[in-house]
């Protein structure tokens, strides 16, 4: 996979435990393995630590066990042997994926770090979906399961001819909660 740097858009290379770029820029790789690719002041970003152990909690009982079978043999179709995903969250989805090079993106570090933790066969980057630190043209494929549609850069990083997968919810997805919520529920 060929990352780039966030600031001045050069490659990275890895060296011992930073990435690095000619321009001197560099990024120490966390604990755990992942990338911390976002440029933010703020210290936390994405997700919290609790709403990344409910989602743990509910997706480890495979609630969404027959979503990940499609979406394998979806993948078992083409000739795909790079793919990114997209708001990957805590991995559920990623760790599954059959391909040779798989790379998960989210901005919380909290399930990015837990997604490391437990996927060694992948990468894991904490990162804006909106500005992908990979190279122009460099994925076979780009999935996004109920994260934004991030069309400019899918579209800037997928080969010509990549795929797209993605998973979005239906108009009245969690209308019931909404309805409790909210005084007005909105689809």
């Amino acid at each position: 996979m060929h990352f780039i740097c966030p600031i001045c858009k050069q490659e990275l290379m890895v060296t011992h435990r930073t990435l690095s770029c000619k321009q001197g820029h560099s990024f120490d790789i966390a604990k755990s393995g992942y990338y911390p690719l976002y440029l933010s002041q703020k210290k936390e970003h994405g997700d919290n630590a609790q709403l990344v152990q409910a989602r743990i909690h509910f997706l480890e009982q495979d609630h969404y066990l027959f979503l990940k079978e499609e979406i394998i043999d979806c993948f078992k179709q083409y000739p795909i042997t790079s793919c990114m995903d997209l708001g990957c969250g805590e991995g559920y989805y990623t760790r599954a994926l059959p391909c040779n090079e798989v790379v998960g993106f989210d901005l919380s570090k909290k399930a990015i770090d837990y997604a490391q933790k437990k996927d060694k066969k992948h990468q894991y980057v904490v990162s804006s979906i909106f500005s992908l630190p990979l190279k122009e043209h460099s994925i076979d494929a780009a999935l996004t399961i109920f994260a934004p549609l991030a069309k400019e850069e899918i579209l800037r990083i997928l080969k010509p001819n990549g795929y797209l997968i993605f998973v979005s919810p239906a108009e009245d997805h969690l209308i019931e909660l909404k309805e409790y919520l909210y005084e007005k529920a909105y689809r």
